[in-house]
């Protein structure tokens, strides 16, 4: 296995379009150029987009662009992602000169526009420019109405058929067919479940083997292919320079084939400085799960905060299983605030700043400065619009002066008496990490109303919307050992008792624990006795976890023993056999000597001599016994005297 750190991404998306009506609008060279047949009598409005970057990296610079969308025309959405001036029936490309930090929202304004009775398509990123987690989530399509335009129905243009990806439309917008990153091989397939229906419903399919869920569809497996991704960026320090290093990964289902060699585009900007490279890497063959390596030496990024893309395959030179990610965006500081213990606010107001004159998108650089190093760099947008006109309208049974032109709904909240036109609805979202000892909350108005008035007094504005911050505090749970046995509701129980020793929230400080009582069994052995000493082990056999009835620790002085008797005596007995055994076999003991062979043996001393000398010459008893008879020895005898 391989270990692979969790990348750094952008992600950005549109959240919502929307309109905020102007009596008296300013034609620029931003007019719709479709205008022409807009009467003078007919209201104008400024069209605004909310984008936000869900990554976890700050981007670079983008565009967005705006078009007419008409739904009976899918194929209108091809325009998007061509680089060309402004395709047919869009009316506007908005430059945003700098990127939008992780979680920041920005109101774009797109100028002013006739959008009554018309559908708006906008696009964040039109260029492709960056490298995004989620490539398909970056446009919205929204619906005005209008007389001349029916209520846009549930459109799902592949019928659900769950081997093509398409965009499923109603009157939220589009809502486009994805792999499920909770669940292997899942595809989420939005369709509209009866005719004429107004909404998409999402459904979830298993893509059936040897189906695999790819780019928003099941794609039969078929010949297996290599996918070639980036899985980190880092900083490496190479002799007197700081270089770059750039892991990438065969994340498919087969080697990498095709070509010798592919490349990898690497892109710096620093500031305003921007440099890039291409890469080639030789083609190693690198099977599934391999990894391989660029160390990019020469570019000198030491202590300098740098914002890096890598893109792999960048000539689309390999054939792979999925071709849209293929690039990662981080992030590099040279310096780290991990640990700092001197981490201040200040009010932009203490500063001085004033609100520039123009309305525009701008950012606010910050640098730490130490002689000539810069310790760190951050960067904030914000929008400078015109002041929007106000009317008098009712809000919560009370008379309240509200953005927008129109004329007065009320002068005194006696004229309120039956609510107004537009109630806040004030929610609050999820509460962030515990960070330096506080955290935060987004509050929002769930009717969009674009007023304050019920606000909550703790929600104060910064950034982009309104939050409430409080102190936090980290919980440090520290728990007793297990009580002894004691009955409760008639069993034997054993408790614990766990503390937060922080004390976050007093009235749920502590908490009790219960489990069965458990019987300690405790078996104890002596240990071999060293250096004249020995201890007493003991071990609970039911691992109880508790020492209650352990017996006391022990410690002895001992002695080594000596041989015991019966080994001893063992030892006597094998020594008294060897030596009998010993003499046996010599002949040494008398009533052990070797009797003669017969009474004829005694009678016939000389013809036992010769029978010896003649075997010690070599003759054997059948030339003996011949010997003996030729000479005139009984036979009888002979063979006796032989045997």
């Amino acid at each position: 296995g391989y270990a692979v750190q969790q990348p750094y991404y952008v992600d950005l998306t549109v959240l919502d379009i929307y309109t905020s009506t102007s009596s008296s609008p300013t034609f620029t060279s931003s007019v719709n150029p479709f205008s022409s047949d807009v009467a003078p009598s007919q209201s104008i409005n400024n069209l605004y987009a909310k984008i936000k970057n869900q990554g976890t990296l700050i981007s670079r610079p983008f565009s967005i662009i705006a078009c007419w969308y008409n739904p009976q025309n899918p194929s209108m959405r091809a325009y998007f992602g061509q680089s060309q001036p402004i395709p047919k029936n869009c009316f506007k490309i908005v430059r945003v000169s700098y990127g939008l930090a992780p979680g920041e929202t920005r109101v774009i304004n797109l100028g002013n526009w006739d959008v009554q009775g018309k559908i708006v398509q906008v696009k964040v990123d039109y260029y492709n420019e960056i490298p995004e987690n989620n490539e398909n989530n970056n446009e919205m399509i929204k619906n005005f109405g209008g007389g001349d335009v029916s209520p846009i129905t549930c459109i799902d243009p592949d019928g659900l058929n769950y081997s093509v990806k398409s965009t499923c439309m109603d009157s939220l917008g589009g809502h486009t067919d994805y792999c499920s990153s909770d669940t292997e091989n899942v595809l989420v397939e939005y369709y509209c479940p009866i005719s004429g229906q107004p909404m998409c419903t999402p459904t979830q399919y298993v893509c059936s083997s040897p189906n695999i869920c790819i780019d928003g569809k099941c794609s039969e497996l078929g010949v297996l292919k290599s996918d070639l991704i980036i899985t980190n960026i880092e900083r490496k320090s190479y002799g007197t320079i700081e270089g770059t290093k750039i892991t990438m990964m065969n994340n498919g289902t087969a080697p990498v084939s095709g070509p010798r060699s592919f490349f990898t585009k690497v892109t710096y900007y620093l500031g305003t400085e921007k440099w890039e490279q291409e890469y080639q890497i030789q083609n190693l063959g690198y099977v599934p799960g391999a990894t391989f390596i660029l160390e990019v030496k020469d570019k000198d990024i030491k202590g300098k905060a740098v914002d890096i893309s890598a893109f792999v395959d960048s000539k689309d030179d390999v054939d792979e299983l999925n071709e849209n990610n293929n690039g990662l965006s981080v992030w590099l500081s040279p310096y780290s605030c991990e640990g700092w213990n001197n981490i201040y606010e200040i009010a932009l107001e203490d500063f001085g700043l004033r609100a520039p004159k123009y309305e525009n998108v701008y950012v606010l650089k910050t640098e730490m400065v130490y002689g000539s190093t810069v310790l760190s760099s951050e960067e904030a947008l914000f929008t400078v619009e015109e002041k929007e006109p106000t009317h008098k309208a009712c809000q919560n049974n009370k008379c309240v002066r509200i953005s927008g032109a129109g004329s007065d709904q009320c002068e005194t909240n006696s004229d309120c008496a039956g609510g107004g036109s537009c109630n806040e609805n004030w929610l609050y979202g999820q509460w962030s990490n515990c960070v330096g000892g506080k955290r935060r909350r987004l509050c929002y108005d769930a009717n969009h109303c674009n007023t304050t008035y019920s606000k909550p007094s703790n929600c104060l504005y910064y950034v982009d919307g309104y939050y409430q911050t409080e102190s936090c505090c980290v919980p440090n749970w520290q728990c007793d050992e297990w009580s002894v046995c004691y009955k409760l509701q008639g069993e034997l129980v054993q408790s614990m008792t766990c503390r937060d020793i922080n004390e976050c929230e007093p009235e749920n400080s502590s908490y009790t624990q219960y489990r069965d009582c458990c019987i300690e069994n405790w078996d104890c052995k002596w240990t071999a006795c060293m250096n004249g000493m020995q201890q007493k082990i003991c071990e609970d056999i039911n691992y109880c976890g508790t020492e209650f009835t352990k017996p006391v620790t022990e410690i002895r002085e001992c002695e080594k023993q000596g041989i015991a008797w019966w080994v001893w005596l063992i030892i006597i007995l094998v020594l008294i056999i060897v030596v009998l055994a010993i003499l046996i076999g010599t002949g040494r003991l008398p009533w052990f000597k070797k009797k003669p062979k017969t009474e004829e043996a005694k009678k016939y001393p000389q013809l036992q001599d010769y029978i010896k000398k003649a075997s010690e010459r070599g003759m054997t008893k059948e030339q003996v016994r011949t010997k003996l008879i030729e000479s005139g020895w009984p036979e009888d005898i002979v063979n006796k005297n032989l045997k």
